[in-house]
């Protein structure tokens, strides 16, 4: 029910926001979004007249397509359709680069030149890809073209050249190999944290994707991660526990607001300028100012 999850999580930005104000935090609301993920053949939840706006800091929060956190852009459908074409324009710009700096008589070596395509195309393409590569084979398709056109500007050869034969000569392999590789790589550094890390707890044959008459569909890490783990037989390999080095308690710190209570950094003048000084050298007493 939208209307449910409306409520639900204007409860949650209450708390976030009184949090906020408690440890010296201010939210701005302009650079907050709001998605509402749903299915692609059902009607837009955010557009139904019934369904509230949530509030921050009293102030609406407009419903978006989609939203970027941490270098990925999450779409209301979560089919990362958008995220996959926003890779693949910023990697057509880099391909440019690898133009400029190659001629057929002069310029960088192929060496350099797959150290500059490493550096600059499959970093864009890597990151975030255990995540983006529940897409659909049509989606992920766009960035092999990306990687295969990228090998062929480093390799300088004929655009009709094969794919197979421009992987070979440039010791590259396909991405979607490559996305396996990492989702291996993560799980062998993540496993050692066990339970404390909770997207451990769903690495298992979860009979829900199993037996769905969705099963054919692509599925997300923690089931992909587990098919590869039982293909390659990797249950049983001995992996090197993680060794924490520091493992005080972090004690919580209230900060001082005095400062912000009694000044408006907007109106400075002389007599609050004095007050910071005489502020510093109260709280300082043995450090230069």
């Amino acid at each position: 029910d939208p209307n449910l999850v409306v409520v639900k999580a204007q409860a949650v930005l209450k708390v976030i926001e009184q949090r906020s104000k408690k440890y010296g935090f201010i939210i701005n609301p302009k650079k907050t979004q709001v998605v509402m993920f749903h299915r692609p053949r059902t009607s837009p939840p955010e557009k139904r007249k019934k369904i509230p706006k949530l509030k921050l800091c009293d102030q609406e929060l407009d419903y978006a397509e989609d939203a970027k956190f941490l270098g990925l852009f999450l779409d209301k459908f979560l089919n990362w359709k958008t995220h996959i074409q926003y890779i693949k324009q910023r990697c057509i710009k880099d391909m440019n680069l690898l133009k400029c700096v190659k001629g057929s008589k002069w310029g960088v070596n192929k060496t350099n030149l797959l150290r500059i395509y490493k550096a600059l195309i499959l970093s864009k393409i890597n990151y975030g890809s255990i995540v983006y590569a529940s897409a659909c084979d049509t989606q992920l398709a766009e960035l092999q073209k990306v990687q295969n056109q990228a090998l062929r500007i480093v390799l300088g050869v004929p655009k009709h050249t094969r794919t197979k034969a421009v992987l070979i000569e440039s010791a590259e392999i396909p991405l979607e190999l490559k996305r396996e590789a990492n989702m291996l790589k993560y799980w062998a550094r993540s496993s050692t944290l066990g339970e404390n890390l909770p997207i451990n707890l769903k690495i298992t044959e979860d009979p829900v994707f199993e037996y769905s008459k969705y099963k054919n569909d692509k599925k997300p890490y923690s089931q992909r991660v587990q098919e590869l783990i039982n293909e390659f037989e990797l249950n049983d390999i001995d992996i090197q526990p993680r060794h924490i080095t520091h493992t005080e308690e972090l004690e919580l710190f209230t900060p001082d607001m005095h400062l912000a209570e009694t000044i408006n950094k907007k109106e400075l003048d002389t007599t609050s300028l004095q007050t910071v000084q005489q502020y510093l050298q109260d709280a300082y007493p043995n450090t230069r100012h």
